[in-house]
């Protein structure tokens, strides 16, 4: 989708040159004037102000509608109710903390960091009381021991010039606020982009592109070997707790004489802190974002704050769970596990969750990595294996699909397709079927529209098989949700099942063990599938036994009536004991 473009002030006057409005023009030069992102947004949460308490016009409501859509964008925010509910926000805290935005912001385990939140249970105070409170509470905040710190979290204060890495007579670049706004990164839907201006005077028109570092580089140097060393396409960045991100270059001291002639400063990343706005620093490491704005690697390698595990895993969580921008095929920080602690392996060691669970496996193991092959787990660790093999299906999903459409394009499927391969997780099943049947509406929806439509053979085969993958993971996670609440089991069949609840057992191999018990161990296996059968051990789990045996070889079809028989027994009130 193209991003939204707000018109200059001159567009506006070719507009209304019947009927001209001062003051829309006056509000539209107050927003291209602002210089940081806080006064912007406030400049056009009045200019939309005003637009709205007007009568009501096509231009009017055209304009409103821009303003709303970058509105949007900077706020992180698809719906136009969302976008209220943070334009109010913005309007209740901009006097108690002026950098304040209502947007996410990361978990902080020992301090409240919800302004939002806090503000509610004070906002029945004076206005004097509330900003005493606002005070504390900013206080609190900053002093949580969770936050990054020069030196990391248990460095010796002592050895704190470890941390700066830099010769005497080379200082560290520092940026005031109106220029760190143009590092500033913007998270939206999943993908980071920058805010940008166009034009000049009254020609300014505002809008965004995608951020990418595929024009930076890390100027590094090897304090140890005393060699520089180069990443390029690659930036620092830093995440500070009221959720400002910031990506920029970087240059190590040792490199400024050789890189920067008339600008000699070291670039690190202090540089990207936002000390005028008095927020700390919440993360910081390394970064590699495509020409999309997709993030390919975020890891915590800073040795200025060397955030350790725990930090790196807030961060993690945060940028997953509440930005969408890291997912199942971005590459972070690996830390090695050692004698029951994890310790940072080095800058270079990123890896996405997959491969970080595998390398796991080989290091705690001591292992030859080129040893671990997928029969060797099969053989030595099957519960690895399975977990290997169907989180691989997730996260290789958008490839197999582009490979197979062959210029064929649904932005609903791809949407869908792509939403599922970043986000879903073997652990997390429920999850996972939510976003499978995402992929099945819309297929369905696909099949509905194209009715009477002529559609050349590869294209309807590629949705075929696509259909057929979704079916029969479907099949997978309903069965593990299933057998994983229903009790009690039947004796014959507990190691059977227990197998593979814990992935020892993938489930062909689980259908074929149900299938091979001999009538001694199951009196009752002559009529297991025939009819109910009066032991309540068996009567709760035979129907589900029985579903998952005629999934064996089943067709598409079969195996969406098989699931949507397992999603009956899922629903609430459904007649099944769940012990």
């Amino acid at each position: 989708m193209p991003f939204p473009i707000l018109l200059s002030v001159n567009d506006w006057r070719s507009k209304t040159k019947s009927h001209p409005d001062k003051e829309v023009e006056q509000l539209l030069g107050s927003v291209y004037d602002a210089k940081t992102i806080y006064t912007r947004l406030d400049r056009l949460i009045d200019l939309l102000a005003y637009i709205e308490a007007k009568p009501h016009s096509q231009i009017y409501t055209d304009l409103s509608s821009s303003i709303l859509s970058v509105l949007g964008h900077m706020l992180n925010e698809k719906h136009e109710d969302k976008i209220r509910e943070k334009i109010a926000a913005r309007e209740r805290l901009k006097d108690l903390d002026p950098y304040y935005m209502p947007w996410a912001r990361p978990d902080i385990t020992d301090s409240n960091n919800d302004p939002l939140a806090f503000y509610e249970t004070i906002q029945f105070k004076t206005k004097n009381e509330q900003m005493v409170e606002f005070s504390k509470f900013k206080k609190r905040l900053k002093g949580s021991k969770t936050l990054l710190e020069l030196g990391g979290r248990d460095s010796d204060s002592a050895n704190l010039f470890w941390a700066y890495r830099q010769e005497k007579d080379v200082e560290e670049k520092s940026y005031n606020e109106e220029e760190l706004e143009q590092f500033r990164a913007i998270p939206h839907q999943g993908k980071l982009v920058k805010l940008i201006t166009s034009g000049s005077k009254d020609n300014r028109r505002l809008s965004f592109e995608y951020l990418n570092t595929n024009k930076l580089s890390v100027k590094a140097f090897d304090t140890m070997t005393y060699t520089p060393k180069d990443y390029s396409k690659r930036g620092i960045y830093t995440i500070h707790i009221n959720g400002s991100i910031f990506v920029g270059q970087s240059v190590a001291p040792q490199r400024t004489r050789t890189w920067f002639i008339f600008d000699p400063y070291a670039i690190l990343h202090p540089s990207y802190a936002d000390s005028y706005s008095n927020n700390r620093l919440f993360m910081a490491g390394q970064i590699e974002v495509f020409a999309d704005g997709e993030v390919s690697m975020l890891d915590s390698g800073s040795g200025h704050y060397v955030p350790d595990y725990e930090q790196t895993q807030q961060a993690i969580t945060f940028l997953r769970e509440e930005l969408s921008i890291v997912n199942n095929h971005t590459r972070v920080s690996y830390f090695r596990p050692v004698g029951g602690k994890r310790v940072f392996d080095d800058s270079d060691a990123n890896y996405n969750e997959l491969k970080a669970i595998i390398k796991d496996y080989v290091v705690m193991n001591d292992l030859d990595p080129r040893l671990v092959t997928g029969e060797y787990l099969q053989n030595n660790a099957p519960n690895l294996h399975t977990y290997f093999i169907m989180q691989n299906k997730i996260n290789s999903e958008l490839a197999q699909w582009k490979k197979e459409k062959q210029g064929f394009y649904s932005l609903r499927l791809e949407q869908a397709v792509e939403k599922f391969s970043k986000f879903a997780r073997y652990q997390e099943p429920s999850k996972t079927i939510g976003l499978l049947l995402e992929i099945q509406q819309a297929i369905d929806d696909w099949r509905e529209k194209s009715k009477g439509s002529t559609f050349n053979a590869k294209r309807l085969q590629a949705v075929d098989n696509l259909e057929n993958r979704v079916q029969k993971q479907i099949l997978y996670y309903q069965s593990k949700l299933l057998l994983n609440n229903l009790k009690p089991i039947p004796a014959a069949y507990k190691k059977i099942i227990k197998d593979f609840l814990n992935g020892v057992t993938d489930l062909s191999k689980t259908i074929e063990n149900i299938e091979g018990i001999p009538l001694s161990q199951d009196q009752n296996k002559s009529h297991f599938f025939s009819r109910s059968i009066p032991e309540k051990d068996n009567s709760t789990i035979s129907p589900i036994l029985e579903l998952l045996c005629a999934s064996k070889n089943a067709s598409t079809e079969k195996l969406k009536q098989i699931n949507h028989e397992f999603l009956d027994f899922r629903a609430p009130g459904h007649q099944l004991d769940y012990g």
